[in-house]
């Protein structure tokens, strides 16, 4: 009889120690297949710095204050990125925008994406953008001053914000359409519009400016192979 009762309780105490171990074996499983559910989703979209001349800063959404940047920098959605007296910055965008930037211009990344539609602000600045491959059909990349909202889908085109709210922006390549004030008007190459705060886009008319002068943004001579789109 207490061979018998010495083998239940050992067999209770093997099953005691059983049944835990089975548990946590699968709540390990559990926390595993967890842990493989949040590392798959996707990092938000960011854009990067690629060269910087002088001073460049960047102030995330909830910064106090702007931190200086260098080449490799990744700049955060929503963030503020401005270039100081003297300097360029060379910026690409998730969508595979390239963003050049003279002084004192200043750009907020209001909406980043890869393959969706995309947005950024420019208050006050001097830059030029372009785009080595389309952005997806059906999609838009915006470009916001004060004065005027700028679409395009797939372009090389020049723009100027000034500090008095006037923007103007010229297109080198494929077409910019501009909207303000209940007016679209559409930018075919090697034409140019400016419009002043509060008012319509002017009519496009042919501008004047070189190709040449595309070298005003250049980082050390590189332009990100901007140029290459017109060949």
């Amino acid at each position: 009889m207490k061979t018998m009762v010495r083998a239940g309780i050992t067999l209770a105490l093997c099953a005691a120690l059983f049944v835990p171990a089975t548990s946590r074996a699968a709540e390990d499983a559990g926390t595993a297949a967890d842990t493989s559910e949040v590392s798959a989703v996707p990092e938000a979209p960011t854009a990067k710095v690629l060269r910087v001349e002088g001073t460049a800063e960047i102030k995330g959404p909830s910064d106090t204050q702007f931190s200086p940047v260098s080449a490799g920098t990744i700049l955060p959605m929503a963030g503020t990125f401005r270039v100081n007296a003297g300097a360029k910055a060379q910026l690409e965008l998730p969508n595979g925008g390239i963003l050049l930037l003279r002084e004192f211009s200043l750009v907020r990344l209001d909406q980043l994406s890869k393959d969706d539609n995309s947005k950024i602000s420019i208050p006050v600045g001097e830059f030029l953008i372009g785009f080595k491959a389309p952005v997806p059909t059906g999609k838009v990349f915006q470009v916001q001053t004060p004065a005027v909202v700028a679409g395009v889908r797939g372009t090389l085109f020049w723009g100027l914000a000034d500090a008095d709210m006037t923007s103007t922006f010229a297109s080198f390549h494929d077409t910019v359409t501009l909207e303000a004030q209940g007016k679209t008007v559409e930018l075919s190459p090697g034409t140019v519009s400016a419009t002043k705060f509060g008012e319509a886009p002017a009519n496009p008319a042919a501008h004047n400016i070189p190709l040449e002068y595309v070298n005003n943004f250049a980082v050390e001579g590189d332009l990100q192979g901007l140029p290459d789109i017109l060949k």
